[in-house]
């Protein structure tokens, strides 16, 4: 999961535990990559699963379900060679990374580093 500046999670799931590029605390930046994927079924296929949602409520703090947490989901837009649009099922798609894209939320000093690279 990766907790973005707005409030919004990303949930990445079908990554392998061992080779998750990432740890708790770092800094992901876009097209970054995160992890490797694991064979998701016996053909030998892979599939990343992402949910992206956000807190609505913090639970209830006086009752039994002082645990509970409520999320609401987004639907997001990705770029593809199709343009901007939602994703359909069983649809293949082909995404499309800018360079603006990449920097879009990016400090100076962000995208001065990443120059350098």
């Amino acid at each position: 999961m990766i907790e973005h500046p707005d409030g919004t999670i990303a949930g990445y799931y079908g990554l392998e535990g061992k080779n998750t590029f990432v740890k708790p605390g770092d800094r992901v930046f876009p097209n970054q990559a995160i992890g490797k994927l694991i064979q998701y079924d016996k053909r030998q296929d892979f599939r990343l699963n992402l949910s992206i949602y956000y807190l609505t409520d913090k639970g209830n703090t006086t009752n039994e379900n002082i645990n509970k947490k409520s999320y609401a989901y987004l639907d997001p837009y990705f770029l593809t060679e199709r343009g901007i649009s939602k994703l359909e099922e069983y649809v293949i798609y082909n995404s499309i990374v800018t360079d603006e894209i990449i920097t879009k939320e990016m400090s100076k000093k962000e995208i001065k580093k990443l120059n350098k690279q």
